[in-house]
């Protein structure tokens, strides 16, 4: 059981960690010499997105999950009363999910182990430091802070505990082992940076045997060192290659019950098995999506009976399961486990569908993930890709009566049509500025007029300043919109939402403003300007609907919501910055189901959270007409 359940926890830190890119799609880690931070992967496609956007609002455009409202944080601390008009328009908090439990405010956590009585160790890399939780997740002590004096780390990336409770942490940047009692008190280090015997080059996975030795991963030197439980040096084996015993990128081990080692061969994707002093017995594995191929293997686990555990990380799917011998026993696509029962990650948009699933895109994932009502988890599909049902950032997403669902595939610049399954139905749009063509789609509604089971679909064609107007099947019909401040113009485009007669209403988050046009895109009306007063806006980004046409707006710079009638009269507000109960933190999108309870995904909190009109627990019509 101990061992299903140290899978179970390594699978878990594996799915919220990122794989450091450049030990990864074949790239050497000898010829750089240099540990790629996890976290790179995600600065360097937040930079790429902000080098789209217009100048006047690529700060907001920033995607990393702590900076997306850097320069608007002074604004956000305004505090706002709860609703400050009568009862039939407050809304009262009913509850929220998708956040950490408390002590869960990982960065990048790099590694798991679990001691002799279940309790479970994290190295939360990108905190520096490391935190203990018993086996039901929660917290009991934390240690270490940024820099290298004893007990501090930089970039932890590694941890094992022995028998005797004893933990061993690999502190990556500072090449260097840390030994430590259970509740964090050093006992002993050894290591510093080089290629000679008790040396390393960025030092990744760990494992100790049943009689104390501690296996390390020396990753950049390409080889497994072995010290006995005081650091002393005992052997090392591997250098850079292909061959038997050779490495491109060690950087997962174990050891089974027989005290044999076992390596995920990250760069030349494969396992190996040595004895304990390093002699080489088998190795298995070659580069592919097949049973039994891998990509990119990075994380690595044996259970009592021998069996081994292979986070596949370059695939869509989690795990795959070999015996001893290397046979192929089972794998664990990514549909089939997913983290987001635990946490969302990067949310960026919400819909709510007629049977009131939700719906939430996951820009860190590149995913669409879905819940019902009460926050349930039912189902996730996507990986980052530009195939059929693949994702590049995809922030916008709408449902339309049938239950099929439409995402702004944003960094691919398309419209991807699923049913509520996620079966891939069609998909169109291309680069370009055209018609038909898109810039940064960020979000996308859909009509339902006249008696249509999938009606119109209006994308907020953000790079291009511009709305589109489509049929079902993605055809042509109009479009309106240019770069400006005046009506019909656009600074950034970003929520779009159709009523119940056809109206459009946009969020044009860079004119902080909402504009509202007729279906074939005649300017009706408009209101907001920037500030942080009843009816103003510091980025308008997301927008709802509900069936009496009143309109939500999620008001991202001043961390709260805003609700209007449907010619722009304000009603209430609600929220302020922080992350309890009705606070938020970055709210980018807004959904309104047929009862009248309002959902706001917030980027920055991980949640999403639902409300319910004070007074009246059940609404009657429609939501997303």
């Amino acid at each position: 059981m101990k061992g299903q359940f140290l899978v179970h926890i390594t699978v878990l830190a594996i799915a919220f960690c990122a794989v450091p890119c450049s030990l990864v799609r074949g790239s050497s880690p000898v010829s750089t010499g240099q540990q790629t931070p996890p976290a790179e992967e995600l600065e360097r496609v937040a930079e790429e997105i902000a080098k789209d956007f217009n100048e006047q609002t690529a700060d907001l455009a920033r995607k990393k999950p702590d900076e997306i409202t850097k320069g608007l944080d002074d604004k956000a601390k305004v505090e706002f009363e709860n609703p400050v008009v009568g009862a039939a328009d407050s809304y009262t908090f009913v509850k929220a999910w998708g956040e950490a439990p408390k002590g869960w405010d990982f960065k990048e956590p790099g590694a798991v182990a679990l001691d002799s009585s279940g309790n479970v160790f994290v190295a939360d890399t990108g905190n520096h430091r490391i935190e203990k939780f018993d086996s039901s997740g929660k917290l009991l002590t934390k240690w270490g802070s940024k820099g290298s004096g004893d007990g501090e780390f930089l970039r932890p990336s590694g941890i094992a505990v022995d028998s005797s409770g004893i933990l061993y942490v690999a502190d990556a940047e500072s090449h260097r082992i840390q030994r430590f009692d259970s509740s964090g008190k050093l006992l002993t280090k050894w290591g510093s940076k080089g290629s000679g015997s008790g040396q390393f080059e960025g030092l990744w996975g760990m494992a100790v045997d049943s009689h104390g030795n501690l296996y390390v991963a020396d990753t950049w030197n390409n080889r497994i060192q072995k010290f006995d439980s005081c650091g002393k040096f005992l052997v090392q084996w591997g250098s850079v290659g292909q061959g038997d015993g050779e490495f491109n990128g060690p950087s997962g081990v174990a050891v089974d019950s027989f005290g044999n080692v076992l390596v995920a061969d990250i760069n030349n994707h494969r396992i190996q098995k040595f004895d304990s002093s390093g002699h080489f017995l088998s190795k298995w594995g070659s580069q592919g999506s097949g049973d039994g191929q891998l990509d990119s293997p990075w994380g690595i686990a044996v259970d009592s009976s021998g069996n081994l555990y292979v986070a596949d990380s370059g695939q869509s799917r989690i795990i795959q399961k070999f015996d001893s011998s290397g046979k192929f026993l089972s794998k664990w696509d990514s549909p089939g486990f997913n983290p987001y029962q635990f946490r969302l990650r990067s949310a960026s948009g919400i819909a709510v569908d007629s049977s009131e699933n939700v719906f939430v895109p996951d820009i860190q994932s590149n995913s669409i993930v879905k819940f019902d009502s009460s926050g349930k988890f039912l189902a996730q599909w996507g990986l980052r890709g530009s195939g059929d049902g693949q994702f590049w950032d995809p922030m916008g997403i709408a449902a339309d009566s049938s239950g099929n669902v439409f995402v702004a595939d944003t960094r691919n610049r398309r419209i991807q049509e699923f049913d509520s399954s996620g079966k891939l139905l069609t998909k169109w749009g291309s680069q370009g500025s055209n018609d038909g063509e898109l810039n940064l789609p960020y979000d996308i509604a859909v009509d339902s007029l006249a008696g249509q089971a999938s009606g119109n679909i209006f994308v907020a064609d953000s790079g291009n300043h511009r709305i589109q107007k489509l049929d079902s099947s993605g055809r042509f019909l109009t479009k309106w919109g240019s770069e400006g401040s005046g009506d019909g113009q656009f600074s950034t485009p970003w929520g779009i939402e159709v009523g119940a007669s056809g109206n459009v209403f946009v969020a044009d988050a860079g004119n902080n403003r909402i504009q509202k046009f007729d279906s074939s895109g005649k300017f009706l009306t408009r209101w907001g300007s920037e500030g942080s007063g009843d009816g103003e806006f510091s980025t308008p980004v997301g927008i709802g609907l509900d069936s009496s046409g009143n309109v939500f707006v999620a008001d991202l710079g001043n961390s709260r919501i805003q609700k209007f009638d449907s010619s722009g009269r304000f009603l209430t507000t609600w929220g302020s910055t922080g992350s309890g109960e009705g606070e938020f933190s970055s709210p980018c999108d807004i959904a309104v189901d047929s009862r009248g309870d309002v959902y706001v995904v917030e980027l920055r909190n991980h949640r999403i959270q639902k409300f319910r009109p004070r007074g009246h627990a059940e609404a009657n019509g429609p939501t997303r007409q």
